[in-house]
């Protein structure tokens, strides 16, 4: 069955992998098009702009030129045609047109009409190229007649066609130039993400050691390296993890092998006493019992390992059962010695009544002994069990706050009982709640840890307060210790992600984060902190009441 879950997760890696190859060549794609068709389009309106430039400057010329030199011509041809010198007016009206823009001149006077006129042929003198202007001629400032005269614009809008293919031959130089540039930009960007994309699949391929050869100092030099530390981090936890699973196998062996020896005890003592037959059965089922509880606790905790929180709950709860499993072994230890004491008086002939008596009364203690501290470490067994559940999986229930708190505070006893720090826990009674018990623990157990782990670091005696309180319709979980306090610059980034001032402590950044999350996504409330330096931290969460 492992094997077909595995094959299943590798065959959804690779199809993730072709997906985000996919993407990356499409990134590369759309970015050299979208850059092309852009500059296309730029470029192609800068030129069409600049091509209607030209062309009202070169039609504002001809206007210019063209008035200009109607006005000229009026004061050459007015002596003439006062003096109606047709040959004169003849020779300075063709001396005009040595100018290839000239296309028509007509001179008219005023008494006897039209009295030359020329007119040039061709294409680029047909009527719409040409433009005229009308200027009178004047002696003394008496009008005594007209010139109009045409000018073609034929050749300078051919000159305006030359310079566009220009410019267009131009455009299209600088667009392949622009490509070019563009795909080198594309490639130096998505080169990156595809080492960083194989670095991400050596990693899900168990490869931990994968290194990616990023140096940049941009956006995805910062990915590379928080993926770096992101890679170490997992190794880290997969090899504590693994630590953990073999601790864990070595102790249940050792607990099960502690147990055989003393089911073996009991076996012969059962064999050679009826009365006490009955209660040794007994107390052999319980101790199979406790060593199934034991081997589905180990299943629930490989299944839950992935958490520092439930590390912390097993060493607890370990710590605890040692303590009446090793009365229970030293009582049966004794039980056997008693039995055979029995045993041997009794083939001796030397058994009197009241020995017997006596022998029984202290083999009766002995399992009772056995029964109490048996009894002890199922509760505590189920404890953990109710605690572990809710913190493997987010379920819903009704139970009792405080008294959940003080389960959750019983299972992390381990972690300060050796310590001089006190916990208090003000909680009302009657205060049930139908939530996820599952986030109330993480809540507290982290806050809990990161009191013991940083807030009392370097402090002997710590408080700890835990008050729980129903206003209306909320409930306001209040924790509080008198440790070290944060600082200022670091209290507005307390709730961010992998950010810690404790990293080369062990910190993760990761714990106020989670809290944060299961305030206000999973139990729909808010967290606010008060604290300042040397002055300890009060957490207030604000809740509603699901009753």
């Amino acid at each position: 069955m492992n094997n077909a879950i595995k094959a299943n997760y590798r065959h959804e890696i690779e199809i993730i992998q072709v997906s985000r190859m996919s993407k990356t060549n499409r990134i590369w794609v759309k970015f050299s098009v979208s850059v092309i068709i852009a500059v296309i389009i730029t470029m192609t309106l800068i030129s069409y702009m600049r091509y209607l430039d030209d062309k009202r400057r070169i039609a504002e010329s001809i206007d210019e030129e063209l008035i200009l030199t109607s006005q000229i011509a009026s004061l050459a041809v007015s002596d003439p045609l006062w003096n109606y010198n047709l040959q004169g007016v003849k020779t300075l009206v063709d001396a005009m047109f040595e100018r290839k823009i000239v296309a028509s001149i007509v001179v008219t006077d005023l008494n006897r009409g039209e009295v030359y006129a020329r007119y040039e042929e061709g294409e680029p003198y047909q009527v719409e190229h040409v433009i005229k202007n009308r200027a009178g001629v004047f002696i003394d400032e008496l009008q005594i007649g007209w010139i109009e005269i045409g000018a073609t614009d034929y050749y300078l809008i051919e000159d305006l066609k030359h310079l566009l293919r220009i410019r267009i031959y131009d455009t299209l130089i600088q667009i392949v130039i622009l490509m070019m540039l563009t795909s080198i930009i594309a490639l130096s960007v998505t080169r990156p993400i595809k080492k960083l994309e194989n670095a991400m699949v050596a990693l899900t391929n168990g490869d931990y050691d994968a290194t990616i050869d990023i140096d940049s100092k941009d956006e995805v030099g910062r990915l590379a390296e928080k993926f770096k530390f992101m890679a170490n981090e997992i190794r880290i936890s997969t090899l504590e993890l693994h630590k953990f699973n073999d601790a864990l196998e070595n102790l249940v062996n050792e607990r099960t092998n502690q147990l055989n020896r003393t089911n073996e005890m009991l076996e012969t003592s059962l064999a050679e006493t009826e009365e006490s037959q009955a209660e040794l059965i007994e107390k052999n089922d319980v101790l199979l019992s406790t060593l199934d509880a034991l081997e589905k606790t180990r299943e629930e905790l490989i299944q839950t390992a992935k958490t520092s929180l439930t590390s912390q709950l097993v060493a607890g709860v370990a710590h605890e059962i040692n303590t009446p499993v090793g009365v229970s072994f030293t009582t049966s230890t004794y039980l056997n010695h008693e039995v055979d004491c029995l045993l041997e008086d009794l083939n001796q002939g030397r058994l009197e009544k009241e020995d017997f008596k006596n022998a029984l009364s202290s083999i009766k203690e002995a399992a009772t002994i056995i029964q109490r501290n048996l009894e002890h470490s199922a509760v505590l067994i189920e404890n953990f069990k109710e605690v572990a559940v809710d913190q493997s999986g987010l379920r819903m229930r009704e139970f009792n706050l405080g008294s959940y708190v003080n389960e959750v505070l019983d299972n992390l006893r381990a972690s300060y009982k050796r310590t001089n720090h006190h916990i208090e826990v003000e909680c009302e009674d009657e205060i049930v709640i139908n939530s996820y018990p599952g986030a109330y623990s993480q809540i507290i157990t982290n806050l809990l840890m990161n009191s013991l782990q940083h807030g009392f670091k370097g402090i002997d005696e710590g408080h700890i307060k835990i008050a729980v309180l129903k206003e209306n319709d909320q409930i306001k979980l209040v924790y509080s210790d008198d440790g070290r306090g944060i600082k200022d610059e670091v209290l507005p980034n307390i709730f961010t992600p992998f950010y810690s001032t404790s990293h080369g402590d062990g910190g993760s950044g990761l714990g106020l984060s989670v809290i944060n999350n299961l305030v206000t996504t999973v139990l729909s409330g808010k967290i606010e902190c008060q604290s300042k330096p040397d002055e300890g931290v009060v957490f207030t969460v604000s809740l509603p009441y699901l009753n």
